[in-house]
């Protein structure tokens, strides 16, 4: 598991957490996530970041699992249109309530 925010020091308490509750899990943390994006198989974003992309569409791999319950999205509709082969959750639902 990677726990990426901007401030590293809410993400040691988390990883201790992690790790004390969960005997053998592996925690990694970083304030970038663009080194693991393209490895990963789900990305759960949760931020309420008003600064720009949170990730890089573009850098996932093949099939990946965005769920995105951020608000507003991390990531924009259009961004995800360029990315037919990765399912979103959140992307997928909006589409599909404005063709309603």
């Amino acid at each position: 598991m990677v726990c990426i925010a901007p401030r590293p020091e809410r993400l040691l308490a988390l990883k201790q957490q992690i790790e004390r509750e969960t005997p053998g899990a592996q925690v990694t943390i970083a304030t970038n996530p663009d080194p693991y994006v393209g490895d990963a198989d789900l990305i759960v974003t949760t931020t309420s970041s008003l600064t720009g992309k949170v990730i890089d569409i573009d850098r996932l791999k093949p099939g990946a699992v965005v769920c995105d319950v951020a608000r507003p999205p991390d990531v924009r509709e259009e961004d995800a249109a360029r990315r037919p082969d990765v399912l979103g959750d959140r992307i997928r639902r909006d589409s599909a309530a404005r063709r309603a």
